[in-house]
Order: C-alpha cells, then structure tokens, then sequence
C-alpha cells in the first residue's frame, strides 16, 4: 500500500497485523506531534539515527527527508519487516542503513525481552513482566556503531526504546556531547518501574525514602543530568519545559532535547 503523509510518499507491504499503524498515519491518528517534530528539526544535509525504528514508520517518513537514515532495531521480526518495506521503495535504499541490533551501553549479546509477541513494538532490553520470555540479540556500544556503520553528520537522534533509555543515554554523554543533534526521547518510566516490581526491590517507605518511584527517579535524574549541555528543552509540541517538568510528566514524553530555537 502507498502511505502519504505531509508531502511525503512511500510503500509498505499491507498483508501483516501491522497495517493499522500505515492507516493511522495516513489518516493523521499516530504521534501527530512527532511528525511535526520530525518536519521542524530533520535537515535535508544531516543524516537522522532512529534508535528503535520497530518496521518503519518513523524510518520511512524521515528517508524522505534526511540525508541519511540509521535504522536500528533488535526484535528479529520487525526488522525484517522493516527490511521488506524498505525494499519497496528504490529511491530510499542507498539512503537507509537497517541496522539488526541493539544499541547499548556495551557492546555484546544482550538480552531482549519480548512483552506480549516478537514484532509487538514493546520489545526491551528490560524485563518487565518476566524473566523467561527473551531472545539474545547484538548489543553494540555508540562508540562501536560509529565507526562500524562509518557514521557522519548525524542531526537529529530519535530514541524510542521502552526503557532502554534509562542505561542508553548516559553511556552515550560524550557523543552526544561532542556533536549535539537534536535528540527525540520517550521516557518510558513506567517500563523501569514495573522492572523494579520484577526484580523485588526492596522498597523502605519508613522515612518516606526509598519508595519505587524514588528508585526510578534517581535514574531519570540521572538521565536527564547527561542531557544537561543542550540549551533547550521541548515537548513533541514546541512547549519548553525545564528538567523538573521533564520528571514529572516523563511517563508521557516525548522530549525534545536540542540546541536549536523552536520558533
């Protein structure tokens, strides 16, 4: 099927239990805001990393776009039907790098938790409703990925991960540091803290310390401390927001991280 959305247009394959995302997109019913973050800030001469790009639909929109697309993802069968519908399109092909793995704070086989079935979106490498229902994938470290994939001009970094997050982003300080593109996140903080559930962490509410959320916030400040170079804060609809904001709305998101004035 062809999906048209904002100007662009480009093929899917249709016959999966995937096609209500295409419909959606098409009839302006998914992450309307995301899109329109994606049209502001994605730059015809930078290249545009989509950590977590699932089968494509964020891929897909910003090949038209971006000088260059690094397609990342893990989970086995939605990259492969990323790859299919990649191959539908011939113009965009030498513009996209799909990329079968994890990008990690370490590179090596790691653990990737499938949530309800492989393919699902909400795969992670966090457990979040169990220790038993995984696959080992490739993890690879940025500092890795850079040079294996011969990455430049990297624009704007799109990190959707469900959890992922909390270990990724610090880990990549320095590269983010050094060449500051405009960085999209989804705090799924809700994943961290059903993993705390999982892992039964000892939770002491005698001093109004320790609780559950305390434990998942001490890691999103930690985040966000890593993030604390950028000049601005946004939300996926133009709104600055200051870190403490950030915390409390971060089961939301997502955020827009960015040197660049949203006017």
């Amino acid at each position: 099927m062809n999906v048209l959305k904002n100007g662009t247009c480009f093929k899917v394959i249709s016959d999966t239990r995937q096609r209500w995302i295409w419909n959606h997109i098409a009839n302006n019913l998914w992450e309307e805001s995301t899109f329109k973050v994606f049209d502001y800030f994605i730059k015809p001469d930078k290249s545009y990393l989509d950590i977590g790009a699932w089968i494509g639909p964020t891929a897909l929109y910003c090949a038209c776009k971006a000088g260059h697309v690094y397609a990342v993802e893990p989970d086995n069968v939605a990259f492969q039907e990323l790859v299919k519908n990649l191959e539908l399109n011939s113009s965009l092909l030498s513009k996209v790098t799909c990329v079968n793995a994890a990008l990690t704070d370490h590179s090596g086989l790691v653990r990737l938790y499938t949530r309800t079935e492989p393919g699902d979106s909400l795969s992670s490498v966090i457990p979040t409703l169990s220790y038993d229902n995984y696959t080992e994938v490739r993890g690879i470290a940025i500092s890795d990925f850079v040079t294996e994939y011969d990455v430049k001009d990297i624009g704007f970094i799109k990190i959707d991960i469900e959890g992922g997050e909390y270990s990724l982003i610090p880990s990549m300080h320095d590269y983010l540091y050094s060449f500051r593109p405009t960085l999209l996140v989804s705090f799924h903080i809700y994943r961290l803290r059903e993993e705390m559930k999982l892992r039964n962490i000892n939770i002491d509410n005698s001093e109004g310390k320790n609780s559950l959320d305390d434990q998942a916030l001490v890691l999103a400040r930690r985040v966000l401390k890593s993030l604390d170079f950028y000049k601005f804060i946004y939300d996926s609809d133009g709104k600055l927001f200051n870190k403490e904001e950030v915390l409390i709305d971060c089961s939301d998101g997502p955020f827009v991280f960015t040197d660049v004035c949203w006017e």
